[in-house]
């Protein structure tokens, strides 16, 4: 930025990107209606991708998150609900899932809210918001942030409420009232045990967190090494195919995927996959019997 010198170019993300804690890695993301990607670069005197790629199902995800340590990191959103994920970093595992919100509370919720503002009363929330007011919302994309320590994810709800999802132990996940009327945006503080949250008509609330800020140190970097030590460079213009790529449960090989016996969970971008491989081995084996016609 000093100099204006373009250090480099690399793939589209048209939802969000994120920087890793140990300050090198960087997670880019890609919305796409059938399978939206998560691609990761390194950054030192230029820019380096890496032949991993998470794929998530469908698109609108709207935030990407690491933890404190690294160890980790979270998307929220998806267009069929307000859902969170959460993977293993370097690992790519998938290790917690799961739905918060439908859209349709979302949208009713917040209609309400506008409603209430305007006839002196909370509107009902059983009243349908019209099509003209969901098309114009903001986008919510700052409802979730790792805790401080690491070990739990806080969400936003519309209800007013904050999700507080022990990541070691989700059966003892909990919420609290947070606004009266929707939580719109939360944010945690890497160095102190504090929490913010801002509610629909701009109120903002800090809160203590019952924990330790820790302030990791990043001398050592022990996630950057692991990820080095899994993956190795691409070139930033290269196929889709060229990529490991997976939906953290399975590891997929899109030059293989013809060949593969997929599980019955398999996600439909690698069904899709898989069919069009083999539409176009069968393509070519044609081709190749008339002579090349």
């Amino acid at each position: 930025m000093a100099t204006g010198e373009l250090i480099a170019t690399f793939w589209r993300s048209d939802t969000t990107l994120a920087l890793h804690p140990e300050g090198e890695i960087v997670a880019t993301f890609s919305s796409n209606q059938g399978a939206s990607a998560i691609r990761f670069g390194r950054i030192t005197d230029g820019f380096q991708g890496y032949n991993v790629q998470v794929n998530v199902f469908g698109d609108g995800y709207a935030r990407l998150v690491f933890s404190p340590r690294g160890d980790a990191f979270a998307i929220a959103g998806h267009a069929y609900a307000v859902g969170l994920k959460v993977f293993q970093f370097p690992s790519c595992c998938l290790s917690f899932a799961a739905d918060l919100e439908s859209w349709d509370d979302v949208w009713r919720r917040l209609w309400a809210e506008s409603q209430r503002g305007q006839r002196g009363r909370r509107g009902p929330e059983e009243e349908h918001p019209p099509y003209e007011f969901i098309t114009h919302l903001w986008p919510l994309t700052d409802r979730v942030a790792f805790s401080p320590e690491g070990g739990r994810l806080l969400f936003a709800m519309t209800s007013g409420h904050v999700a507080e999802l022990d990541l070691e132990a989700p059966e003892s996940s909990r919420s609290w009232p947070a606004h009266d009327g929707p939580a719109v945006a939360l944010d945690t503080s890497p160095s102190h045990p504090l929490l913010a949250t801002v509610g629909f008509g701009g109120e903002i609330k800090l809160w203590h967190l019952e924990e330790t800020a820790t302030g990791f140190g990043r001398t050592d970097n022990p996630a950057t090494r692991g990820f080095l030590a899994m993956f190795g460079p691409i070139d930033s213009g290269a196929e889709e195919d060229s990529f490991r790529t997976t939906d953290g449960k399975r590891w997929y090989n899109f030059e293989t995927i013809g060949d593969e016996a997929l599980a019955e969970d398999a996600p439909p971008w690698a069904q899709i996959a898989k069919i069009m491989r083999q539409r176009d081995r069968g393509t070519g084996a044609a081709d190749q019997a008339n002579g090349g016609v």
